[in-house]
């Protein structure tokens, strides 16, 4: 049970070097971190980022009041299994998770978990005008990394 308000980002590894059984492990942890945060009261909030070569948000911090039905979308999450670019993963959970106008409650402690088996692949189309480290940085949001396989 969750005894304070918290907003979560967790960030799965779906690239081809993480494997599609450690995918599958990774599904298995976050239904479980979701189930330990009881996030049917309402005081946790969970969004799902997949990312392997480009990123996706598949369950927005908002629609993770319902167990049953945060465990079907999870369920239906694909493994991709190209190549791995975290940088694209940070931004898009910047930008489209913790970014203005958007679904977290500023008011609340607000965490990225990075599911990653801790290869990246060299991008050299990065065009981002800045850093998402940093900007996660500047608008007070943790970072944690867990190793996968």
């Amino acid at each position: 049970m969750c005894s304070e308000f918290i907003d979560i980002a967790v960030l799965m590894d779906a690239s081809g070097s993480v494997g599609e059984e450690n995918f599958e492990r990774e599904k298995q942890f976050v239904s479980s971190l979701a189930r330990s945060l009881s996030i049917e009261e309402g005081d946790a909030h969970l969004a799902v980022v997949s990312y392997s070569n480009s990123a996706q948000v598949h369950i927005q911090l908002t629609n993770s009041t319902d167990q049953d039905q945060f465990n079907e979308e999870l369920r239906q999450i694909p493994y991709t299994g190209f190549t791995t670019n975290i940088r694209f993963a940070l931004h898009v959970v910047d930008t489209q998770v913790f970014g203005e106008g958007r679904s977290s409650r500023p008011y609340v402690t607000r965490i990225v978990i990075l599911l990653t088996d801790g290869r990246q692949t060299r991008h050299p189309e990065d065009v981002f005008q800045t850093d998402p480290v940093q900007n996660l940085r500047d608008k007070e949001v943790k970072r944690v990394a867990v190793g996968v396989g």
